[in-house]
């Protein structure tokens, strides 16, 4: 179990990290656009 709570929290921060960078992509479009 421990296992599998250390993979949801690498998950979670993988999916932060996403988000943000998924937002300064799209805040770098608007800007260029």
């Amino acid at each position: 179990m421990i296992f599998d709570r250390q993979a949801d929290i690498i998950l979670m921060i993988m999916i932060l990290i996403f988000k943000q960078t998924f937002n300064e992509e799209k805040d770098d479009t608007d800007f260029a656009g």
